[in-house]
């Protein structure tokens, strides 16, 4: 029934004397094939096929010839929906995506009715009183092209992506369409040309504003008051100096190039207005899990550091500027038997909520080991066989160090982390490089012996990750001296301050790569060791602001 009402109307238009110049049925073929699964294609094409038989021999046309266009429009219809189809993978198409117009629009628009045109011309060569070539065949192409165009895609882009834009600005969609379909009257009215102007600029702000499915059903708005307004053969062709059977090409033409090229501003307005969503939705996201996982690694680092009355301890975690690049730093402080302080700092390969969740396995071992353990070695070989039991902990470093108050007595050993820094009370550094080996689980066998020292009141350890001293493209012994030379010249600071002025000397406002950890203990004094040294607690750690706050100290 749609067919033969659009074969109809063509007749209406053009069948007195003007060959057509606009064919909707060829859209209302093409849609249906496109749309309905190929098993109802037969009964698609038997329907189309009927109709044009019944509205040609209803207009006097002998059955022969009436058989040839059929199978011409048939043809063309199959071709152009089966390309289409096979263009977009079988998924269904959506105009709002730029591929699927350019094959929509080069396929079934362009290539498709161009084949009809030929099998059409052929048609009414062998069959009919024959054929005007080319004219004949450019005239179906663009009629059956502009079809497929308006008719076509208003059906296409209503069927998937609905009406709800239109629906939800229906007074500027209304305004809008009723502004081009006046111009299109007032043009043929008042042959005056200029008025064509109007549904020019009106349809780019159809596309911005509306989409695909409303520059489609606009365009088709237009090309049936055009077809109607030309079939009337008004003087304007005098005025223009245009036969008429030029000037419905020319009239036709230009509606199927307005509303193409506007169908490729919506599809492509429409992409970039997606891009920007999916973007914004995906940063949101990258946020939340960002956040998250900091939160994770701050709620897994200790809640308070060792206190006594002859050591100062101070500690500083900065998580990384980048998102989701949440590592595994993590830094411990314990009360161990004989009145000595421990300290461990390290860092867990990889990055993310793993990663965090790792380190946080890490230090409970460090913590739980640490007071039955001999020296530093023996703890990292117990962390060897504790980090066998997760991948996540596997080639992780680790850095141990104690102190006896009492003596200043300094043990010290490291697992592949950086070494721990030796700051003396009048600003000499040192690195400490005695005990060290490879990354937990990286080497079977035992570690080597653990490296000593011995504090002076004033003499301050510093441990850290690497995120404070590595940089992209350098190499890291630059860090190191960057570090080394940092700590001499603010070593008169307190622990606390101590440990932020390290992490703005080093980082400065550059972004973080990776988080930073830097723990600061100074042995304020010797003495005797009491049971009551070592008590309590002290507060939580200082954790550092992200950098956009820090940078403004």
């Amino acid at each position: 029934m749609a067919y033969a009402a659009g074969a109809q109307a063509a007749y209406s238009w053009f069948g007195a004397g003007v060959f057509p110049v606009f064919f909707p049925a060829a859209g209302v073929t093409l849609s249906a094939l496109v749309l309905a699964p190929r098993s109802a294609w037969p009964f698609v094409l038997a329907g189309a096929g009927a109709a044009e038989i019944a509205v040609d021999l209803a207009h006097g046309s002998d059955l022969a010839p009436a058989l040839g266009w059929a199978t011409a429009n048939l043809t063309e219809a199959i071709v152009g929906a089966s390309l289409l189809r096979w263009a977009t993978q079988e998924r269904a198409v959506d105009l709002r995506r730029r591929a699927d117009l350019l094959a929509f629009l080069a396929l079934p628009v362009a290539f498709s009715p161009l084949l009809g045109g030929l099998i059409g011309a052929a048609a009414a060569e062998l069959l009919a009183d024959g054929a005007a070539w080319p004219q004949y065949v450019l005239r179906w192409w663009v009629g059956d092209g502009l079809g497929v165009l308006v008719v076509g895609g208003a059906v296409l882009a209503v069927a998937h992506s609905g009406t709800m834009r239109i629906r939800q600005r229906w007074p500027e969609a209304l305004a809008l369409a009723s502004a081009a379909a006046a111009a299109t009257v007032l043009v043929f009215a008042v042959d005056d040309v200029h008025w064509a102007y109007v549904p020019f600029v009106v349809m780019p702000w159809i596309a911005l504003r509306l989409g695909t499915a409303a520059v489609a059903v606009v365009g088709g708005i237009i090309a049936v008051i055009a077809a109607q307004e030309v079939s009337l053969a008004p003087s304007l062709w005098n005025a223009v100096d245009v036969v008429p059977e030029s000037g419905v090409v020319y009239v036709q033409a230009a509606i199927a190039l307005m509303t193409a090229t506007s169908l490729l501003l919506a599809a492509e307005a429409g992409e970039r207005d997606d891009a920007v969503r999916e973007r914004a939705r995906a940063d949101e996201q990258h946020r939340y899990e960002h956040d998250v996982a900091v939160r994770l690694q701050r709620a897994l680092l200790p809640e308070r550091l060792v206190r006594h009355t002859h050591v100062a301890l101070a500690a500083t975690y900065r998580p990384s500027d980048e998102r989701l690049v949440v590592g595994g730093d993590w830094y411990e402080t314990l009360a161990l038997p004989g009145g000595r302080i421990g300290v461990a700092v390290g860092d867990v390969v990889g990055h993310g909520l793993e990663a965090a969740a790792a380190m946080g396995q890490l230090r409970t071992a460090v913590g739980a080991l640490a007071p039955d353990c001999a020296s530093p070695i023996d703890l990292l070989e117990q962390l060897d066989d504790f980090a066998q039991s997760s991948s996540a902990m596997l080639f992780s470093t680790a850095c141990f160090a104690t102190l006896d108050p009492a003596t200043g007595l300094v043990q010290h050993a490291s697992a592949g982390h950086p070494p721990v820094l030796l700051a003396d009370a009048r600003g000499a550094c040192r690195f400490l490089e005695e005990g060290r080996s490879w990354p937990l689980c990286a080497v079977a066998g035992p570690r080597g012996p653990h490296g000593t020292a011995e504090l002076e009141p004033g003499d301050t350890l510093v441990l850290f990750s690497d995120g404070l001293v590595e940089r992209r493209g350098e190499e890291i012994d630059d860090g190191l001296e960057r570090l080394r030379v940092a700590a001499g010249a603010l070593h008169t600071l307190d622990v606390e301050e101590l440990c932020r002025a390290l992490v703005e000397e080093l980082l400065g406002g550059r972004p973080v790569q990776d988080d930073v950890v830097v723990v600061a203990l100074r042995l304020l004094a010797t003495a005797p060791y009491s049971a009551r040294s070592v008590a309590g607690d002290m507060p939580r750690a200082t954790i550092a602001p992200p950098r956009s706050r820090a940078s403004r100290r």
